[in-house]
């Protein structure tokens, strides 16, 4: 199974980071909460735009 998380900002690119922040400390959240064992593989791409994805597998019987 996996999940795709993107957020896209043209014209902000500061609330973009924040954002991303947030995302990276609410997975490790659901990290350290459900002690499963996960993969991730993050990919940035900037052009004039920031597009930022998270692609997580997951193993076991947790979806979140």
């Amino acid at each position: 199974m996996y999940t795709y998380y993107i957020i896209t900002f043209r014209s902000n690119p500061t609330l973009a980071l924040e954002m991303q922040e947030e995302l990276l400390n609410h997975e490790l959240d659901n990290i350290l909460r459900t002690k499963q064992l996960k993969k991730y593989m993050i990919i940035f791409y900037i052009q004039n735009k920031y597009i930022y994805s998270i692609k997580k597998y997951i193993w076991g019987s947790c979806i979140i």
